[in-house]
């Protein structure tokens, strides 16, 4: 079993205890941040416990007796009683309902216990209804007011569900994106030769959903800021290499470029736009802007 497959494992059982009710919040974060962890894990979890046990794997930052043991019994066993125990007192559909933006382990349990999808497509279907002004609408609209589920609300978790239809595709909701984006920062913000980075396109625009990463750097040494920053641990595959863009696909199968700059170009690569706008595709937007700044100093 490897660190990705664990990780995902112990992210499955913070949400499980979330949605128990009445949750340990410590228990959930410690699951969390020690999924976090192995996630960037560079070393083999395997190969760590084969050398150390037990105590090899207590020493990872992050990492308790509790959780250790987890790590310990699927590595061992490839199964894991806690999340089967966990799994059987939360329904299949109430743990999906609450992966999708705008409802929370209490509105899932809200939903589920109220109507008793079984599927959340079916249960989108039933919150359309909800605000068609028919005899069937009004009932369900009736149904969910009594759960302090309001249009306004409604239309919220109707849009959650088609930013995570989105991200069941090719793109990643936003809270992820900012995941794997602090990490890459963290990283680079220890190299010494780097003047000035910052993440822009869609993440700083903190859209809902992220199709790649994007940072433009200011680096006094290009050829040492590529050279560790495709070495690192986050990095699945190097696409491009040059001294305008580097490109890498992290292990999280997100892209992530970046774009080194001067101090004068600065301000105007932070207007880089990365995808279709209301008004102007990429390409257009870009040149519109050119066109302004010329005829600025003209």
């Amino acid at each position: 079993m490897i660190n990705s497959e664990i990780a995902k494992i112990l992210y499955s059982i913070a949400e499980l205890l979330e949605l128990k009710g009445k949750a340990n919040i410590f228990e959930i974060r410690a699951y969390t941040n020690a999924a976090r962890k192995i996630e960037y894990l560079e070393k083999d979890l395997k190969s760590i416990y084969e050398l150390n046990g037990l105590e090899g794997l207590e020493e990872i930052e992050g990492i308790g007796e509790s959780i250790a043991k987890n790590i310990e019994e699927l590595l061992k066993t490839r199964k894991l009683k806690k999340i089967i125990d966990l799994q059987k007192k939360i329904p299949q559909v109430e743990f999906d309902l609450s992966k999708i933006p705008s409802i929370g382990p209490k509105t899932a349990q809200k939903l589920y216990d109220n109507f008793e999808p079984k599927t959340i497509l079916q249960m989108q279907s039933i919150l359309h209804k909800s605000l068609v002004n028919d005899r069937e609408g009004k009932k369900i609209l009736s149904k969910l007011s009594k759960l302090n589920i309001h249009e306004k609300t409604i239309t919220r978790i109707l849009q959650g569900f088609k930013t995570y239809q989105e991200a069941k595709t090719d793109r990643i909701l936003y809270i992820k994106a900012k995941q794997i984006s602090d990490d890459i920062a963290n990283a680079i913000s220890k190299y010494p030769e780097i003047d000035k980075f910052k993440a822009v396109g869609s993440l700083r625009r903190k859209n809902e959903t992220i199709g790649d990463l994007d940072f433009i750097v200011i680096s006094n040494n290009r050829s040492e800021t590529i050279n560790k920053f495709t070495q690192e641990s986050f990095v699945e595959t190097v696409i491009n290499l040059g001294k305008i863009k580097t490109s890498i696909m992290t292990n999280n199968n997100i892209r992530c470029d970046l774009v080194f700059t001067n101090k004068k170009n600065w301000g105007s690569l932070l207007l880089l736009v990365r995808q279709k706008t209301k008004y102007l595709t990429p390409s257009d937007y870009n040149i519109f802007l050119r066109n302004c700044a010329r005829a600025i100093t003209k």
